[in-house]
């Protein structure tokens, strides 16, 4: 197991309709490399249907994960 800090960042946000800027959101876990390899497999595939998964979520611009060694 490596652990393993996600930083989640959305910049240019809407919700409900009103600009909030930027949000950040930065995690850290307890993976293995095979783990690491499916979430990225898993946000490439899915990162266009991000939104409908934010509760308010109206609009975002740059949208980026990034995953490095904790």
């Amino acid at each position: 197991m490596i652990k393993v800090r996600f930083t989640l960042t959305l910049n240019d946000v809407k919700v409900n309709g009103e600009n909030v800027g930027t949000i950040v959101v930065d995690w850290q876990a307890k993976t293995s490399y095979d783990e690491v390899a499916a979430i990225s497999r898993a946000w490439i595939e899915s990162r266009e249907n991000f939104a409908t998964h934010m509760t308010g979520l109206t609009d975002f611009g740059e949208l980026s994960l990034q995953m490095a060694n904790a």
